[in-house]
C-alpha cells in the first residue's frame, strides 16, 4: 500500500518527509523514524517482543532523511502506554516531544496551539478546537473552529467585557492568518446562565456568520448555529466517539439517550445500524435531529425520534426487556447534561444524583455482549466518581481519552466505554 494511496483514501492526515500519521480508528500507530538511536519499530520489538506488521517502508535516497514506516500492530495502544510515547489514536499532545515537528513550532502559546492541530485535522473536519482552555497562559479562553468562522468562549467573568474583546479581536486576527476565517462569535461566560435565558452575551467580530451552517466530519454532515442557541449543535470533544460508534454500528440496535442534535445517531446510521432510537425531552432538539438525518440522507432509515425523559423510557424499555429480550439494545450511548431544568411535569435532572441510577437502567436494555458509552462534562467531580458506580453493573469499564484537540489539564470530558458480559 504506497503513501500516496493512504493520502488519497484519508487514512493518511498528516505526511511529511519524515512522519506519517494514520486514522488509527484503522488500528495504525503514528511512528517516529528514530527513537534513541534506533528505529521505533525496531526499538518496540527489542523491549515487547512485539513483531511489527510493517505495510510501507519507503526509503529515502537523501541522507537527510530517514525511513518512514507505515506500522500496524494489534496492542498498538498497550505498547504505546508502556512507552510513554503518544497514544496514536488520539494525536496526543504528546506530539510536540518529537521532531520534526516541534521543530516548527515557536515560543508562543498560540503558535504551539495552532502548529498542534494545523496539519492533522483539515482531512478529518473543519470543526475542532483550536485552543483548549489553559493553553494560553495570558488568557482564559478556549477557541473553536466552525467552518468558515471561530467561536470563543471566553471564562474570565469578572473581568473587562472591553478589554476581553481586544484580546479576542488579537486572537481572531492572529488565528485567521492560518485558518483564513471570515469572522467570530466571542460568548462571555455567565455565573448561572440557566436564569438568564441559557443565551450568553455575545459580540461579532469580522463577518456574522450564518444563523445556521453545515460543518463536515468524516464523511458526515452536521448542522450548527453559532448565534442562535447556547450550545452550537455539534460537541466537538465527542468527536472520537462519533467515530467509534460509526465502526461498530453495523447490523446493530442502537439507543441514542439524551440525543441533542442527534450527531451520534447520525454516525450510527451511516455506520449501518439496523435500529436507532434517539431519545431527549426536548422537541426542539428532536426537531434539529431530523434536520441532520435529512442532510445526510437518512431520513427514510429506521429511526424513532421519542420525545420523552430519558429515564421514563429507559424504565420502560427495561420492562419490555424483561418480556422480550429482542427489545435490546446492541450499543447504548448515554451522554447526559450536568444539570437540566425539566419543567412542572419532570424532575430536574442533576448528573451527580442520577448516575447511578442511569447506570443500572441502561444495565436492564442491553444485550449481552453490548457496548455502552458512557460521557459527562460535569466539572465538580473526578472522573474515579463517575467511573465506580459503573463498575458495579459492568465487569469491563474503559476510560476513553478526549480528541488530542482537548488534551490538556482543562479537559473537563470524562467517558467511560462498557461491555456487558
Amino acid at each position: 500500500m504506497s503513501i500516496q494511496r493512504l493520502i488519497d483514501s484519508k487514512c493518511c492526515i498528516y505526511a511529511d518527509s519524515d512522519w506519517i500519521v494514520l486514522d488509527a480508528y484503522s488500528n495504525y500507530s503514528l511512528i517516529s523514524p528514530k527513537f534513541k538511536g534506533l528505529t521505533l519499530v525496531d526499538w518496540i520489538e527489542l523491549h515487547f517482543n512485539e513483531r511489527l506488521e510493517i505495510l510501507d517502508d519507503k526509503r529515502r535516497k537523501s541522507e537527510s532523511k530517514n525511513l518512514v514506516y507505515l506500522v500496524r500492530s494489534q496492542n498498538a495502544l498497550d505498547i504505546f502506554q508502556k512507552t510513554g510515547l503518544p497514544q496514536a489514536d488520539l494525536f496526543s499532545t504528546a506530539l510536540e516531544k518529537f521532531k520534526p515537528f516541534s521543530a516548527f513550532c515557536e515560543d508562543s502559546d498560540l503558535e504551539r496551539a495552532l502548529n498542534l492541530r494545523r496539519n492533522l485535522l483539515s482531512s478529518v473536519t473543519n470543526a475542532f478546537r483550536v485552543v483548549q482552555r489553559g493553553e494560553l497562559s495570558q488568557f482564559d479562553v478556549a477557541i473553536d473552529l466552525y467552518a468558515d468562522y471561530l467561536c470563543f468562549w471566553v471564562f474570565e467573568e469578572d473581568a473587562i467585557e472591553s478589554s476581553m474583546l481586544e484580546k479576542a479581536r488579537f486572537l481572531y486576527e492572529q488565528i485567521s492568518r492560518s485558518y483564513s476565517c471570515k469572522g467570530a462569535v466571542v460568548k462571555f461566560s455567565q455565573k448561572n446562565p440557566h436564569k438568564k435565558g441559557l443565551i450568553q452575551k455575545q459580540k461579532i467580530l469580522g463577518e456574522e456568520p450564518p444563523a445556521w451552517f453545515e460543518v463536515f466530519e468524516h464523511d458526515l454532515k452536521l448542522r450548527v448555529t453559532l448565534t442562535q442557541m447556547q450550545h452550537t449543535g455539534l460537541f466537538l470533544d465527542q468527536r472520537d466517539n462519533r467515530r467509534r460508534v460509526f465502526l461498530s454500528s453495523k447490523n446493530k440496535k442502537v439507543a441514542n439517550l439524551f440525543c441533542f442534535s442527534g450527531s451520534l445517531t447520525i454516525a450510527a446510521l451511516a455506520g449501518s445500524a439496523t435500529l436507532t432510537s434517539s431519545v431527549d425531552l426536548s422537541q426542539k432538539y428532536l426537531d434539529w435531529t431530523k434536520e441532520n438525518l435529512a442532510l445526510n440522507g437518512l431520513l427514510e432509515k429506521t429511526s424513532p425520534l421519542i420525545c420523552e425523559d430519558a429515564r421514563t423510557w429507559l424504565l420502560r424499555q427495561g420492562r419490555r426487556v424483561e418480556r422480550d429480550l429482542n427489545q435490546s439494545f446492541d450499543i447504548i450511548i448515554c451522554d447526559p447534561p450536568t444539570f437540566a431544568s425539566s419543567g412542572k411535569k419532570h424532575k430536574n435532572f442533576n448528573v451527580e444524583k442520577e448516575w447511578d441510577n442511569l447506570a443500572s437502567l441502561c444495565k436492564k436494555i442491553a444485550s449481552p455482549n453490548s457496548q455502552i458509552y458512557f460521557s459527562t462534562n460535569c466539572q465538580k467531580q473526578s472522573s474515579l466518581f463517575f467511573e465506580k458506580p459503573l463498575r458495579q453493573y459492568f465487569k469491563s469499564i474503559k476510560p476513553l481519552p478526549t480528541p488530542f484537540d482537548f488534551s490538556t489539564s482543562q479537559n473537563h470530558l470524562k467517558s467511560f466505554f462498557a461491555i456487558n458480559y
